[in-house]
């Protein structure tokens, strides 16, 4: 545990992903948009530093996800919303409702191992919504 003494004003007021105060303040829920906002277009949302996209998926879950897709970062702002995730308008990346990348339409059937193995991996990050 770290001693109130040991903390520099640094560590208090950066708010970024993996500092001590943005770990503290990820630690309670913020409002993110009102409902009335979450319709059939994503919302672009920047909240403690991170820049996120807010939607409704086809079955009328809200789902917030980094706002890039981690393909070739375009804006997930433009993405086209399905029936569980969101799919990148620019190569056709699907992710689901945790970012977890679930379909590849662009990409070729046989894969390298070390590159399937990269893609089991990509994600877009995300943070629980209610």
């Amino acid at each position: 545990m770290i001693k109130a003494s040991e903390l520099t004003w640094d560590d208090v007021i950066r708010v970024g992903a993996g500092t001590l105060g943005g770990n503290y303040l990820r630690s309670f829920w913020w409002p993110m948009a009102l409902s009335d906002e979450v319709k059939d277009i994503p919302v672009p949302v920047k909240l403690l530093g991170e820049e996120l996209v807010l939607f409704r998926d086809l079955s009328g879950e809200l789902v917030l996800l980094g706002a890039h897709c981690s393909h070739r970062r375009a804006s997930l702002e433009y993405g086209i919303i399905e029936e569980n995730g969101i799919r990148c308008a620019y190569h056709g990346w699907c992710y689901d409702r945790r970012g977890k990348v679930i379909d590849r339409p662009a990409e070729p059937i046989k894969t390298a191992p070390a590159a399937a193995a990269q893609i089991r991996r990509a994600r877009a990050g995300w943070l629980p919504s209610r």
